[in-house]
C-alpha cells in the first residue's frame, strides 16, 4: 500500500466533526487534524482541545470514520468510497502499532501490512481478488527483510527471495 495514499486519506477526509469528550463529531462541526503520516495524526476541536470520540467525514462519495482518544487515533479508521470499504487502519495501542488493510471492490482484502512509528514493520501479505495469498514477507524499518514468498493460484510457492535490511541476498 502506498503510504502517500494513506496520508492523503487521513489528511483529506479527517477534517470534520468536533465537540467534547466521548462524542461523535458530525457534519457542521469542525475538527482540526494535523500530521504527515499514520503515526503523526493529531486532532483538536475549535478550542484546541484534543478530541476523544469519533470523527466522521463525508464528501461526495467518500467517507471516513476515525476513533480518537486524547486527539490521537485509537482503534479503527475506515475509509469508504461509494459505500465500499477501501482502507481500514487499526491503531492497536498508544505505541503506534498499526495494521493497515486495503480492499478490492469485491470486499476481499488486497494488502495487509503492519506499521510501527509510521514505518512498515512486521508481516505483510498481498492477496488476489479471490482472497488467496500471492505474496508474503516481512518489513523491518520500511525495508524488506527476510524471506519473501510468491505463490501461484493453487497456493504453491513459485519464488523465494531473501532480503537483509532491504538488500537482496542471493
Amino acid at each position: 500500500m502506498n503510504k502517500k495514499y494513506l496520508i492523503g486519506v487521513l489528511a483529506a477526509f479527517v477534517i470534520a466533526g468536533c465537540g467534547s469528550k466521548e462524542k461523535t463529531y458530525v457534519e457542521g462541526e469542525t475538527a482540526f487534524c494535523t500530521g504527515e503520516g499514520i503515526a503523526d495524526v493529531f486532532c483538536t476541536d475549535e478550542d484546541k482541545k484534543p478530541i476523544t470520540g469519533i470523527v466522521k467525514s463525508i464528501k461526495d462519495s467518500k467517507s471516513v470514520e476515525m476513533h480518537l482518544k486524547d486527539g490521537k487515533p485509537n482503534g479503527l479508521m475506515q475509509h469508504y468510497e461509494n459505500g465500499k470499504l477501501i482502507v481500514e487502519v487499526d491503531y492497536k495501542n498508544e505505541n503506534n502499532d498499526v495494521l493497515v488493510k486495503s480492499f478490492y471492490e469485491n470486499g476481499n482484502v488486497h494488502i495487509e501490512e503492519s506499521f510501527k512509528d509510521g514505518k512498515r514493520n512486521g508481516l505483510f501479505k498481498t492477496y488476489d481478488e479471490e482472497g488467496k495469498v500471492i505474496i508474503e514477507g516481512n518489513h523491518k524499518n520500511d525495508m524488506l527483510d527476510g524471506i519473501i514468498k510468491s505463490y501461484d493460484k493453487n497456493g504453491n510457492v513459485i519464488k523465494e527471495e531473501n532480503y537483509v535490511e532491504g538488500v537482496f541476498v542471493e
